[in-house]
């Protein structure tokens, strides 16, 4: 059994892995036009992103995946946020963000560690 302040340590940079993925996508969508549209694009790739994840990644979701297909999908999700901010022009943000997101999510996965279960 994984001691409670790992465990919630890993949750914690989990969910901060996510913010950063988001912002990663949301700086991309802003690079894509000029003016209000770069809003606007942005906009869009962070809703997409989010409602995505919150489909088959969220702890609360009925559509969570599991096992191995959690993690697939978590690394591609964190692959496709780096490379919407490489393409953007942060190759070095990008490459840290994807590393940071692999070695917390496989670690999250070797451990075992689950977020929080929904209320019943």
């Amino acid at each position: 059994m994984t001691a409670r302040p790992v465990r919630e340590l890993l949750l914690l940079a989990a969910f901060a892995l996510e913010l950063w993925g988001l912002l990663a996508v949301g700086i991309a969508g802003s690079r894509i036009a000029d003016g209000p549209l770069a809003w606007a694009c942005a906009a869009a790739l962070v809703l997409t992103f989010a409602l995505v994840w919150g489909v088959w990644s969220a702890p609360r979701s009925p559509r969570r995946l599991s096992g191995s297909a959690l993690v697939g999908f978590q690394l591609a999700w964190f692959g496709a946020a780096a490379l919407a901010l490489a393409a953007s022009g942060s190759v070095l943000h990008a490459g840290l963000l994807l590393a940071c997101a692999a070695s917390v999510t496989l670690a999250i996965a070797a451990l075992g560690i689950d977020a929080p279960a929904p209320p019943a």
